[in-house]
């Protein structure tokens, strides 16, 4: 779905990291930064490894084969679970609507969910969304006839009539209507802070810290750029993810990127929601849905020391604007 050329090495580079991405468009902030040189300014080299099921980025981190992942909250709680010390070192965005409960026209209800035929893709963010969305309507997992399918497989079998509902992400949410009546049920937007988290594993960390703060500072400077350059931004996502502009605007207007301000705020902030507080929530829904067999640490989980140290020797943005 989109093009993932590594960024050629320079004489200055010092660091390289492998990104494991799927084709999620927030993901598009590393195309950004790669276009714009900010990685290269970092001295940093970029490879990115695509992806399309989340149990393939699971595996890719779990072996080595990539540093990185920025994807939902059930991961570092999954792999935790399965022995794997990994840590959450920031936020890349957060969903506004991005994801979500697409049904047909007489599902109109949480409710109506019962009995129906529901896709989505087991132990993922798409569990998590419909296990919360359930039980705050006092249902169950039981109440539903459950396909396992990716998310973007889920959107496509709903919209080709063979599901009542489907848990799936944009653009699906958006060609919902593509089948007569159907139709969003419930959207992100009724999630605290659910967002895309930056996932390594304990040793790559340890070894790729300067690396790592490099990937950060660039991706918060292509942040910024999106907001001072729109219109540059927008097509250099469209030409990646092979959208128009106007699919490409709609899009992007379903989550938001998370500034460096925003990464600090919830990882320190003792209010809910933070990033202790979302990761907790998951531990406890897979826990009581059976897809966990132990209770996890979430304070070993989340590192804040890489974000309180990031410019350390330069500026912070908010500094460099004053």
């Amino acid at each position: 779905m989109f093009q993932g050329n590594a960024f050629s090495a320079s004489n200055t580079t010092l660091w390289s990291l492998n990104v494991g991405l799927n084709p999620w468009i927030g993901n598009s902030l590393f195309f950004v930064a790669n276009d714009q040189g900010f990685f290269k300014k970092e001295n940093l080299t970029v490879k990115f490894t695509k992806y399309n099921d989340g149990s393939v980025a699971k595996q890719l981190l779990a072996s080595g084969n990539i540093d990185v992942i920025a994807t939902t909250l059930e991961t570092p709680v999954i792999l935790a679970n399965a022995g794997l010390p990994v840590q959450v070192v920031g936020i890349l965005d957060t969903s506004e609507g991005a994801d979500g409960i697409i049904a047909t026209k007489d599902i109109q209800t949480v409710s109506d969910l019962k009995g129906k035929t529901i896709a989505y893709e087991s132990a993922s963010a798409a569990e998590f969304i419909l296990y919360y969305v359930l039980k705050k309507n006092h249902m169950t997992l039981a109440d539903v006839n459950p396909i396992d399918l990716p998310a973007s497989d889920a959107g496509a079998a709903f919209v080709a009539g063979r599901v009542d509902a489907a848990v799936t992400w944009e653009p699906w949410l958006s060609d919902a209507s593509q089948r007569p009546g159907g139709h969003v049920l419930v959207d992100s937007r009724s999630i605290p802070l659910f967002s895309d988290f930056y996932i390594l594993r304990k040793d790559t960390l340890q070894q790729k810290t300067a690396a790592v703060q490099a990937m950060l500072r660039a991706l918060f400077e292509a942040r910024d750029f999106t907001h001072t350059h729109p219109q540059e931004s927008i097509a250099i996502i469209a030409k990646h993810y092979h959208l128009t502009t106007q699919e490409t605007k709609r899009e992007l207007g379903t989550f938001q990127w998370n500034s460096y301000k925003d990464n600090v705020f919830y990882f320190t902030t003792k209010s809910q929601p933070n990033v202790l507080s979302v990761l907790e929530d998951a531990n406890t829904l897979y826990q009581q849905s059976g897809i966990l067999d132990q209770n996890i640490n979430m304070q070993e989980l989340v590192n804040p020391n890489l974000l309180l140290t990031l410019y350390k020797n330069t500026a912070t943005p908010a500094q460099k604007e004053s």
